[in-house]
């Protein structure tokens, strides 16, 4: 049988596989049997196929339909930031947010303006003039006290948990997320509701005690 080898690849492997005789007579012997390509199907045509008969069926648009809804939902409702609890025990703390230089800060000169190992504290330049308060979003009781007592322009109220979109189209007031707990873990805050406001060249974190919770009406 003659087989018309469609990759080099194949040519090897026939030969690891059929041990070649010692002595081969030379001739033409003719072609016995069926021929055929030895070749693997094209895989981007096998993948249009398959859209082609996924958008036929409207199924494509199904997918895509629901890739948006659950991509919707993630973003009004992030995860909630891990580790954090709300506060049992109040505590107070100093963070100094100096950042030392890894390596040589250079001006378009080539001039060294920041050698490295220098420390330095963005405070001692600019102020600290913004509040932040971070709250559980789950809690009514925390927005709404949050919102009595930092509602205004200088401050920024951040939720670890819930929904800040729901919350701001109700309250028609602007709330942000710590996505992932990147400011909680960076300050080292473990309980909510924490402040965080400017002393000096340093910040002030508090852990404070959250509000009372309401009491559930009776039927």
């Amino acid at each position: 049988m003659t087989l018309r080898l469609a990759s080099l690849s194949g040519a090897i492997a026939l030969s690891l596989v059929l041990p070649l005789p010692s002595t081969v007579a030379a001739g033409d012997f003719g072609i016995l049997g069926q021929t055929w390509e030895i070749a693997e199907p094209d895989f981007l045509l096998t993948i249009n196929s398959k859209l082609k008969g996924l958008e036929a069926s409207g199924e494509l648009d199904r997918l895509n339909q629901q890739m948006v809804k659950r991509t919707k939902h993630r973003v009004r409702n992030p995860h909630p930031v891990s580790g954090i609890s709300e506060t049992t025990k109040p505590k107070t703390w100093l963070h100094d947010p100096s950042i030392v230089v890894g390596k040589d800060i250079l001006d378009h000169k080539g001039r060294v303006i920041a050698a490295s190992g220098t420390k330095s504290n963005p405070l001692e330049n600019v102020k600290f003039n913004r509040r932040m308060v971070f709250i559980q979003g789950n809690s009514k009781e925390q927005i709404d006290w949050a919102v009595r007592e930092f509602g205004g322009f200088n401050s920024r109220i951040i939720f670890v948990d819930g929904s800040p979109f729901d919350e701001m189209k109700e309250r028609k007031q602007k709330f942000y997320f710590d996505q992932r707990g990147f400011l909680v873990k960076k300050f080292g805050i473990s309980q909510v509701p924490a402040i965080i406001e400017g002393e000096g060249s340093f910040l002030r974190i508090r852990e404070v005690l959250p509000p009372p919770r309401k009491k559930a009406d009776k039927a």
